[in-house]
């Protein structure tokens, strides 16, 4: 049978690693999954008004194009690369008004916060800083321009992106000016944007740092749109580019089951290579996942182990421990399959007790109970047996046709199953609302079988052979033996 044929295929896989021995990975650290060289810009730092006007209005034409900006940042510095673009773009999210006033009282602060032309700067207004003045920015943000996508992996990307470090994830909008002005003087961001080109020369070596409308910012708007004279980009936020594969991260960050699934279905496809380190991280991701509750995880580990031994030779992954945990937590598969399993190491005793649990719990498993009691298994007298037998084919009746055929034989001895079989109901309901919405179903099969032995539903020959009918015109072939022309069974008349 598949069952036990699967069965025997996980104690091949029984091991000495347990999953609750397992070490679950830990989450994976911004510098082991985004890269070892882990720069971040702080807020300061990802200011762009000191880019050239050329570069500003570039990059605000790049934004609309559609993709994911993608940059090379090395902590020092900052390329907004010119051809290389990931998935998603960018939406424009309105925010109230934002007025700051950023400092700069000596050179290393202007080289820190206008990396692209601070330097410079710094040389020319040394003289005003030396006499107690500083560089005021003035800023205004209206909105952000936000990165429709929450991370970007590298295994997607194309070769010729290859030197992209980060990604851009957001754009603040708005306007600014920078002018010089006294230490000894806070000043407001009106002052800073109306004192433009005035004062020494210094000063007005900042006249063309400016852009946008002060007053065109402070005019209220719910627009998806950047306000007309208020779009300029203020600041770069940068997130590393992720290393691991899109459905790694998904998985790791979410731990959601349909994620991890298919990021195991991609490391362990068959069209492709096995990378034996990462075909082990997604058996630990799923080892401990199984330990920790999961009983669908505990599922994926058998079936893993089971669909790749050669990935995962014997003893290398405790099947029999994952079957136990998943039964445990109330998985009605693994729990037949653990009941195969404890008969094949020869513990029969615990091997019917777990399948007659499965049967009782399930109808999982009611088949081969019943070939087992027919064999003698299991202590009771022998009128109480042939009762029990009964019950239990036809629990195995609302689900597998052989059950049926088995029962029948049952049947004609006068033997009667005790119990309400509600499955085999619901499959009477299913076959009447399929042949009114779709035609004849597989269901009709086993409502024929219903009716013909008062199983759920009163005994009715005549509505047995009508639902027997629908199963044929079905056009599925039947597993009962029965004739060409898919007549009614003879093990199911009077």
């Amino acid at each position: 049978m598949m069952a036990l044929a699967a069965a025997a295929i996980l104690v091949a896989c029984g091991g000495n690693v347990s999953p609750a021995g397992a070490v679950r990975p830990a989450m994976p650290t911004a510098s082991r999954a985004m890269g070892e060289n882990e720069c971040t810009l702080d807020e300061d730092a990802q200011l762009i008004v000191d880019w050239p006007a050329h570069r500003r209005a570039e990059l605000e034409t790049r934004i609309r194009k559609g993709g994911t900006l993608l940059a090379s940042y090395d902590c020092k510095k900052l390329q907004i690369l010119a051809d290389c673009v990931g998935n998603g773009g960018y939406e424009f999210d309105p925010v109230s008004l934002k007025e700051d006033v950023v400092r700069m009282k000596d050179a290393d602060s202007i080289r820190a916060r206008l990396p692209t032309l601070g330097a410079g700067l710094a040389i020319k207004l040394e003289g005003s800083l030396a006499r107690g003045s500083s560089l005021d920015l003035g800023l205004a943000m209206r909105g952000r321009w936000r990165s429709t996508v929450q991370a970007i992996y590298r295994p997607s990307l194309p070769v010729s992106c290859a030197t992209a470090t980060h990604f851009v994830k957001g754009i603040p909008t708005g306007a600014f000016a920078m002018s010089v002005g006294s230490r000894a003087k806070v000043r407001a961001v009106t002052e800073i944007f109306s004192a433009g080109g005035e004062g020494d020369s210094e000063s007005s070596a900042m006249h063309d740092a400016k852009d946008g409308d002060l007053e065109a910012c402070r005019v209220p708007t719910t627009s998806r749109e950047p306000p007309a004279g208020c779009a300029a980009p203020l600041r770069v936020e940068l997130k590393p580019i992720d290393r691991r594969s899109e459905f790694r991260g998904q998985c790791e960050e979410t731990g959601k089951n349909a994620v991890c699934v298919a990021w195991s279905n991609r490391v362990l496809s068959f069209d492709k290579a096995v990378d034996p380190v990462e075909a082990r991280d997604v058996m630990k991701r799923f080892v401990g996942a199984c330990r920790e509750g999961d009983r669908d995880a505990c599922e994926h580990v058998t079936t893993m182990a089971a669909s790749h031994p050669k990935v995962f030779p014997p003893g290398s992954v405790n099947t029999r421990a994952a079957l136990e945990r998943g039964c445990q937590l109330g998985h009605p598969q693994m729990c037949f399959y653990f009941g195969l399993l404890l008969d094949e190491e020869g513990n029969a005793e615990g091997a019917y007790n777990q399948v007659w649990s499965t049967c009782l719990n399930s109808n999982l498993g009611c088949t081969e109970l019943g070939d087992w009691v027919e064999a003698g298994r299991g202590d009771m007298p022998p009128d109480q047996r042939r009762q029990f037998l009964a019950n239990v084919r036809a629990r195995s009746c609302q689900f597998n046709s052989d059950g049926c055929e088995k029962y029948a034989l049952l049947y004609k001895q006068g033997l009667r199953a005790q119990g309400k079989f509600e499955q085999l109901s619901s499959r009477v309901r299913q076959c009447a609302a399929d042949a009114k919405r779709f035609g004849p179903s597989l269901s009709c099969l086993f409502a024929s079988a219903a009716y013909a032995f008062g199983l759920g539903v009163p005994r009715d020959l005549q509505k047995a052979r009508q639902a027997y009918g629908q199963h044929c015109a079905h056009r599925v072939e039947s597993p009962l033996p029965v004739s060409g022309t898919c007549a009614f069974p003879k093990n199911w008349e009077p």
